[in-house]
């Protein structure tokens, strides 16, 4: 783990690309090979306070942990070197304080051991800021170049999308035409003379289908109003917050006015629903009791307004 710094002039602009450190923790696993309060946890190279502080691994039995801090000094020279810039903190019977010269020496060990972590992660930093440099780069070139007007490529999605819409489209016409030949279709792949069973079977098939088809444009209207409610509900709760801007607020007035008179038309499909679909079935039996095919069968019974 690290944590850098920007080196910045008066004017707040960075002067210096490269980030200064300002801490570097080193974590090491437990090493079998060695003593277990000789084997180093962390070590913390604090730029900042100007010392290294090492944490080693908690030894058999232990609930506190041999420590040493050390003051980074001003002179490489070992006869100058000052024992009291080293603290330790050792858990006893695992091992005893350092000797003056055994300090310098883990001193000098950890002095190099900080430049070698200074240069890794200046490493990283490096690699990681080319990696952005090159995504950066990517994203910024177009390098996918797609031609609209290529038929052959396009050809099946937009006949897909053409077989989805001429669905769509049929079932409004369905929905909204007058006179509709419902038996035609199972009419043409009989043969003639029809008999009995077989007109009688398809008189059910249509009126089953007739049923299907009405309940299925109940569930879509009764889709569709719930979806509307629920962004017409979502929109109220906008207009009570005090943080709207005016332009905003009335860009929203808008919306909920119109979605209120969607709402109103779906709200009276729904509540007409049972008479709609009486109107459409009566219509649907008038047709069929005419139908000179179905004369031999016993004439089909109307529903009143309530659908009974």
């Amino acid at each position: 783990m690290s944590e850098f710094e920007k080196l910045e002039n008066m004017d707040g602009q960075v002067i210096n690309s490269k980030r200064k450190p300002k801490l570097i923790i080193e974590k090491y696993l437990r090493d079998e090979s060695k003593h277990k309060d000789r084997d180093i946890a962390t070590i913390h190279y604090d730029f900042a306070l100007n010392n290294i502080f090492v944490q080693y691994q908690f030894g058999e039995g232990q609930i506190t942990q041999s420590k040493r801090l050390f003051i980074k000094p001003t002179v490489a020279n070992s006869k100058d070197f000052d024992p009291e810039s080293v603290t330790e903190h050792i858990v006893y019977p695992y091992e005893g304080h350092l000797e003056p010269h055994e300090s310098y020496t883990l001193l000098q060990e950890m002095l190099n051991a900080e430049i070698e972590a200074v240069r890794a992660i200046s490493k990283l930093e490096d690699e990681v800021i080319e990696i952005l440099e090159n995504r950066s780069r990517e994203r910024s070139e177009c390098k996918l170049k797609i031609n609209s007007l290529d038929w052959d490529r396009n050809y099946k999605t937009r006949k897909l999308l053409q077989i989805k819409k001429d669905k769509k489209l049929a079932v409004v016409e369905r929905e909204n035409a007058e006179n509709i030949d419902y038996a035609l279709p199972y009419l043409e792949s009989g043969k003639i003379p029809y008999k009995y069973d077989k007109v009688s079977k398809i008189r059910d098939k249509v009126v089953s289908k007739f049923r299907q088809n009405t309940i299925n444009q109940f569930i879509r209207v009764k889709n569709s109003f719930l979806k509307k409610e629920s962004k017409m509900r979502s929109i109220t709760m906008a207009l009570e917050k005090d943080n709207l801007n005016v332009e905003l607020k009335n860009e929203m007035l808008k919306l909920g006015s119109s979605m209120k008179n969607e709402l109103e038309v779906l709200t009276l499909k729904l509540q007409r629903y049972k008479e709609i679909r009486a109107e459409r079935y009566n219509n649907l039996v008038m047709y069929l009791n005419s139908k000179p095919e179905f004369k031999m069968l016993p004439p089909l019974k109307l529903l009143d307004s309530n659908g009974t």
